[in-house]
């Protein structure tokens, strides 16, 4: 009779060095005692994927629920050179989008293209085309970008906007949907997770490298945010 593994927790390991993505449980039945790990108490592997990867993994790994099922189903991962949305009980991966630059950060937001599966944005190294981009789950397309720029003086060109380096994003509650966080050089901006138009901005001393969703700090109902700075 084969043996029924519980899936909860989850214990994820990154291989940076083969860009392997691991996934294991513990070796635990479904006849198990609580408390208990199966014969061997080492733990087993549910799946792995070195497939289609390109790169080493170069963003957290993100654990969601895609299809409002109640409880994560998907992991989202960046990599050297693109993004993949994976299926976490099987290991299939169903999105990849494909970039020129490290991915720095993904986040989830709402379904945009009715797909059926929520969608998520990237932010990545590349400082000549918009460096924020929303993809679909569905169909691996760019769905919208955003370009972060600042005014600079350069002798050949005079003044320019120059594009700044999006470091972090993270997706907070908006109404039915989520909306989307960027920390890019010194300045946050909050971008609609419908179509990346700028909702407002916040400008720092100096560079904000993460930006990460808080509770209510300020009893109006509405979900706050932490901005870590250089200063």
């Amino acid at each position: 009779k084969m043996k029924r593994h519980s899936i909860s927790p989850i214990l994820i390991m990154i291989l940076l060095m083969t860009s392997a993505l691991i996934i294991t449980i513990p070796a635990q039945d479904s006849n198990s005692e609580p408390g208990t790990h199966g014969d061997s108490g080492q733990g087993s592997v549910l799946w792995q994927t070195i497939g289609g990867m390109t790169g080493g993994i170069t963003t957290e790994i993100k654990l969601v629920d895609q299809t409002n099922a109640g409880t994560p189903n998907t992991v989202l991962v960046g990599t050297d050179g693109g993004a993949m949305a994976i299926d976490l009980l099987t290991g299939e991966v169903y999105t990849r989008y494909t970039t020129l630059d490290p991915v720095l950060s993904i986040c989830d937001i709402a379904d945009i293209d009715g797909g059926g599966r929520t969608d998520f944005v990237i932010t990545t190294r590349n400082q000549l085309t918009p460096n924020v981009i929303a993809v679909s789950t569905e169909t691996g397309e760019k769905l919208w970008e955003f370009k972060p720029t600042v005014d600079a003086f350069t002798e050949e060109d005079g003044l320019i906007d120059a594009e700044t380096i999006s470091w972090s994003a993270a997706s907070i509650p908006s109404g039915s949907g989520k909306d989307v966080v960027v920390s890019s050089w010194k300045m946050v901006y909050r971008l609609s997770g419908v179509n990346g138009d700028v909702l407002w901005t916040f400008t720092g001393g100096n560079d904000i490298w993460n930006v990460v969703e808080a509770a209510d700090l300020t009893g109006d109902n509405k979900h706050d945010l932490l901005a870590g700075s250089q200063d």
